[in-house]
């Protein structure tokens, strides 16, 4: 994207992380150092352009495994969702969305999930292992209409495994509905890299 800002101009600024919002966010920042530099902190463009172009936020569509395309998103709230949803349409390409949801019960999953499910090919509702996790029974009920191409698996580890092996290479599998849930789901793929 390109900066213009108070006092500063930036071509083609690469930031490593995805959906519009993040650009909004990467300009407030940029702004925020132009404010801090009439204060009289200096930050040379190079270091601006470095840092944003090497800024990872775990657990924010962030791609955890390549092969098969496993992103994971903490989208807990329906604004997190519809962020997640917008961001899948306009930045990744995929023949199929393999999609696991594990929400907190305290959450408006409902909501959550009528945004997200009509990109679904398939659903897998979880829960991860969390006394505050919704029951898989409940996100399923949720889905509406959407329930039939849904599928249930009490266990957070098997429904991943499940996913995993549903995901084809043209396919992607996003991990989704709590950040408790992407934090288990990260845990899996590190248990199971080879050291």
């Amino acid at each position: 994207f390109d900066y213009e800002g108070l006092s500063r101009r930036l071509w083609n600024v690469r930031l490593n992380l995805h959906g519009l919002h993040q650009v909004v966010n990467a300009t407030t920042a940029l702004g925020a150092m132009e404010v801090l530099e009439d204060l009289g902190y200096r930050v040379s463009t190079e270091a601006m352009m470095e840092g944003l172009k090497a800024v990872e936020w775990p657990g924010r569509l962030q791609m955890i495994c390549p092969s098969p395309r496993v992103i994971v998103d903490g989208a807990h709230n329906p604004a997190g969702a519809q962020v997640l949803r917008e961001t899948l349409e306009k930045d990744f390409h995929y023949r199929r969305l393999i999609l696991l949801a594990g929400i907190m019960k305290d959450k408006d999953f409902k909501s959550i999930l009528h945004i997200l499910s009509p990109l679904a090919d398939h659903i897998l509702v979880s829960r991860p292992h969390l006394d505050r996790a919704a029951p898989p029974s409940l996100l399923l009920k949720a889905l509406g209409e959407n329930r039939q191409k849904a599928e249930l698996i009490e266990d957070f580890n098997e429904a991943i495994a499940r996913g995993i092996s549903m995901t084809e290479k043209e396919d992607l599998f996003c991990i989704t509905g709590s950040l408790y849930t992407v934090g288990e789901a990260i845990s899996y793929f590190q248990s199971r890299r080879p050291s």
